[in-house]
């Protein structure tokens, strides 16, 4: 109101002074009116306007300038500063001692001030440190997010040196293309992963942790209309590196390859390091057969064995030609999920593409490097041996021990000596003195299976689909329906769990 005030008094001023002016103008020298025209008088006015905004603008544009001085004065003192601290924060060594009291600083400041939020990690704030480990903050939004800066020279060094090591390739994933090695299948080079099902999950409210595997943490996840599933994610403190992420591609693949069978778990979604899984409440096949053997009847094994072995005749079988493309590698009754009656395989990471010679019009062979465990066939233990879909089908058979006898194979034994004896093709020594009635006709049929599985030499083991053959055909001269869904004392699974 002042303001505005004294500018109605200074323009009520200067609008006296422009008439006392106008009328100073209009006389002349004697006092006579000057006689002028209107055109003249028109003229003059707006000279007169045009003066007074000209000058208004001038003085503006003085007001910018000072502005613009002061402002680029200003950026060039902060420049000078931020250069001299650059300078203080590259010749100063860090101190445990500075850490520590920057710490304390800012726990203090945590402890008095209630609506401050801790990061998920720490900050340490030391440019002196930051400096020394080459760190630069790229994200303002995250306080904690740091990047390493590596120089070019850096880099070619690093890959010189790793040109021919052992760790590079270690992290790489196993290549289809080698030689004259090729994918027996186009799909093999492919997967389709479905990410907006794995994004639409709220991870907070439908999932909980269920177990670990070797590889995977395994969540029980409910869905929004009510079903069960189960969702893999590779374990915290597994690499992630394209090696992992092909193990998981694999996975995936297979299951989307093979779910035409009934018995091979299904799949839902795949995306990135996540998959997300049938679930089966009854647990796996080692579990059941670990605690509740005594509650199987004779013909449920036959069953139980046929079923198993149509799900690995089905994997190395899956376009048809009789010619198997993959291999599971890690073939156990931890590997079966008990859904809806039916023993279905599952775990498929492990497992490898089998590629094909374009010039001898063979199956060529992979190696795994490390193989553990007593349930393996003998080119396992080998280091470098050249390795077939064939390991499935003397899987199978230490699989069928467990089914016959209620107990593992080699069971007593320690992995170092039960892995000699199966380099020396020695079985287990008292298999048929843990079975209860060894000569019984279901009991028969799965020893003879066993030893189909069990032949030394990987070019003569027969397929997974010659067993299978076998197992059916007496299933059928006994009368048993091996393909119903498995009961057990007459019940569902549902009172197995």
């Amino acid at each position: 109101m002042i303001r505005r005030g004294a500018n109605n008094e200074r323009g009520r001023n200067d609008s006296s002074v422009d008439s006392s002016r106008s009328d100073e103008e209009h006389h002349d020298i004697d006092g006579s009116p000057l006689s002028r025209s209107p055109q003249e008088a028109d003229q003059q006015a707006c000279t007169k306007s045009c003066n007074r905004r000209v000058s208004g603008s001038i003085g503006r544009l003085r007001q910018n300038h000072q502005l613009i001085w002061a402002f680029q004065a200003s950026m060039l003192l902060l420049c000078l500063h931020s250069v001299a601290s650059r300078f203080d924060s590259i010749s100063a060594v860090p101190t445990v001692e500075g850490m520590q009291r920057r710490l304390s600083v800012r726990e203090q400041q945590t402890r008095s001030d209630t609506s401050f939020r801790q990061p998920r990690v720490l900050q340490v704030e030391d440019s002196s440190f930051q400096a020394s480990q080459n760190l630069v903050h790229r994200d303002e939004h995250n306080a904690s997010k740091y990047e390493i800066q590596i120089t070019k020279s850096e880099r070619r060094a690093n890959k010189k040196n790793l040109r021919n090591s052992y760790q590079y390739k270690k992290w790489q994933r196993d290549p289809l293309r080698e030689g004259d090695c090729e994918p027996m299948d186009p799909w093999q080079e492919t997967s389709f992963p479905s990410c907006n099902l794995m994004h639409e999950v709220d991870v907070a409210q439908q999932m909980e942790v269920l177990t670990e595997g070797g590889y995977n943490t395994i969540y029980k996840m409910k869905d929004i209309d009510g079903a069960t599933h189960i969702v893999k994610i590779l374990k915290y403190e597994r690499d992630y590196s394209d090696r992992n992420f092909d193990r998981v591609r694999r996975d995936s693949l297979l299951m989307e390859r093979a779910s035409g069978s009934d018995y091979v778990i299904d799949t839902y979604s795949f995306c990135g390091f996540a998959q997300v899984i049938e679930y089966g409440k009854g647990g796996s096949l080692g579990d059941f057969l670990h605690s509740d053997y005594r509650r199987i009847a004779q013909n449920q094994k036959l069953q139980i064995a046929t079923q198993v072995t149509q799900a690995l005749a089905d994997l190395h079988n899956l376009e048809g030609t009789g010619i198997s493309s993959t291999t599971h590698g890690d073939f156990a009754t931890k590997q079966y999920i008990f859904v809806n009656g039916r023993f279905k395989l599952s775990d498929f990471n492990r497992g490898r593409f089998i590629r094909w010679n374009k010039k001898t019009q063979e199956a060529c062979p992979y190696t795994i490097g490390h193989n553990g465990d007593k349930f393996r066939a003998p080119e396992e233990y080998i280091k470098g041996a050249p390795q077939t879909a064939a390991i499935d089908v003397w899987g199978l058979g230490s699989l069928l021990v467990e089914v016959v006898s209620g107990l593992p194979v080699w069971y007593g034994y320690d992995n170092e000596v039960a892995q000699k004896a199966i380099l020396e093709g020695i079985k287990p020594p008292f298999l048929r003195e843990q079975i209860s009635n060894p000569s019984g006709p279901i009991n028969e049929v799965l020893l003879k299976a066993i030893d189909m599985c069990w032949v030394y030499e990987a070019k003569d083991r027969p397929k997974a689909g010659v067993i299978l053959g076998y197992l059916k055909k007496e299933a059928m001269r006994l009368g048993i329906k091996w393909n119903e869904p498995f009961k057990l004392n007459g019940q569902h699974q549902k009172t197995w769990s």
